[in-house]
C-alpha cells in the first residue's frame, strides 16, 4: 500500500517530473515498468527509515513520513537522471543495483533532489543523450 500512495505522493510534489517519468517509460527505446521501480524505491525508502538514515531528516522534517518521501522522490529523480544516460531494460537491475547502493550511501543528496526537482529534472534532460 505505501508504494502506492508514494508513487501518488510523487505526482503531488511535482506533476510535471511526474509526468516525465510517465511519458519515459512508455517511450518506444527506454520504456520501463513504472510501478515497478516504484516499488523498488519504497523498499529502499522503508530501508532507510529502519536504518535511521532518515532519522535526522526526520526531525528536520516534522516526522517520518515526510522525510521518507522526499527520500522516495529524489530516488526516483536519481533514476530519471541516470535512465536518461540512454539506459534500457537490458541494463535495469545492474543500474538499479547501483542506484540502490548509492541511495544507501548518499540519502542527504537524494533529499537536496526532492527539494529542487524542477533543477534535477533539467539538469538530467541536460546530460541525456537523447531528448527525454
Amino acid at each position: 500500500m505505501l508504494g502506492l500512495l508514494q508513487l501518488l505522493y510523487l505526482t503531488h510534489h511535482d506533476a510535471s517530473a511526474a509526468k516525465k517519468l510517465y511519458q519515459l517509460s512508455t517511450g518506444t527505446k527506454q520504456e520501463f515498468p513504472l510501478a515497478v521501480v516504484s516499488l523498488n524505491i519504497t523498499r529502499w525508502t522503508l530501508a532507510a527509515v529502519r536504518s535511521g538514515a532518515l532519522s535526522t531528516p526526520a526531525r528536520k522534517l516534522a516526522g517520518y513520513l515526510p522525510a521518507a518521501n522526499h527520500f522516495y522522490c529524489g530516488a526516483f529523480y536519481e533514476f530519471y537522471t541516470r535512465w536518461c544516460q540512454g539506459k534500457t531494460m537490458r541494463q535495469a537491475g545492474f543500474m538499479l543495483k547501483q542506484l540502490e547502493d548509492h541511495c544507501k550511501r548518499h540519502p542527504a543528496k537524494l533529499l537536496q533532489l526532492a527539494a529542487a526537482p524542477d533543477r534535477a529534472v533539467a539538469a538530467a534532460d541536460a546530460k541525456a543523450w537523447q531528448p527525454c
